[in-house]
């Protein structure tokens, strides 16, 4: 099953993908280097070894708050269509372009995809300071991949917006925590990172991903009475939701 909405961890590899690449490229390609691997819960290999291409997952600092990338209302639609392919989609044979001469057992079975298909979805970041939000400017133009299949570019990103605690009624802008417990609403399992402030990367740095925990969230809940981060306009971000997908050694906004 897909999502029709971007999930706040998907946004977030695609934003600092998409940093890297921009912030590289303004200065003649030399910073657009990862900031090295590190060793964390699943990358060690066999005998011991670290796992090619499993030693780290990418994403923004902790002062971002990717809160997910949302289609227009009516504006989506999810596309289902069928596949055969191997049953065991670790078959490298079945993948490779010049296969083997000998006979090669497969195994195949009927496979189910879905697709999210929007002309432009709007994405929500949020953070402590307007600083780290104005680094995200430098992105408009450039785009990259999203998902399984995906691809986005970012047409525009508007000014920081200040937006104060409040308490009362309000539409929520993106997911909402699943302890709010709405009247209506589309249920989702989702997973949020969990940060270490302790997770070493190879060029010494220190504070990383070492695991993801299991979230559930509402979309489309309509009006909300209760505590949250006013954007004006009788719209709201649900108080726990800047926290809610970035869990462990972090600073909490509510």
């Amino acid at each position: 099953m897909t999502y029709p909405f971007v999930p706040p961890t998907t946004l977030n590899g695609y934003l600092v993908r998409l940093l890297k690449i921009a912030e590289g490229a303004r200065s003649g390609g030399h910073d657009a280097d990862w900031p090295g691997y590190g060793e964390d819960w699943f990358a060690k290999g066999k005998d011991g070894k670290p796992a090619p291409g499993q030693a780290y997952i990418l994403t923004l600092s902790p002062e971002y708050r990717p809160l997910g990338a949302f289609p227009p209302p009516g504006g989506w639609s999810i596309h289902k269509t069928r596949r055969q392919g191997p049953k065991n989609f670790a078959h490298v044979e079945f993948s490779q372009i010049i296969r083997s001469k000998g006979k090669i057992r497969q195994d195949f079975q009927l496979h189910h995809w879905e697709y999210l298909l929007c002309d432009e979805l709007t994405g929500w970041v949020a953070a402590s300071e307007p600083a780290p939000l104005e680094r995200l400017r430098s992105l408009v133009n450039y785009g990259g991949k999203v998902g399984k299949e995906g691809f986005l570019v970012v047409k525009a990103v508007d000014k920081p917006q200040e937006a104060p605690r409040r308490s009362g009624t309000f539409e929520p802008v993106g997911l909402v925590p699943a302890s709010v417990r709405p009247a209506g609403g589309t249920f989702f399992h989702l997973y949020g990172h969990r940060w270490s402030a302790d997770y070493l990367w190879i060029n010494g740095e220190r504070g990383g991903v070492t695991g993801y925990v299991p979230i559930g969230v509402w979309w489309e809940t309509g009006t909300l009475q209760g505590q949250h981060w006013s954007l004006g306009d009788g719209c709201g971000i649900p108080l726990e939701a800047p926290d809610l997908f970035l869990q462990g050694d972090r600073e909490v906004f509510s």
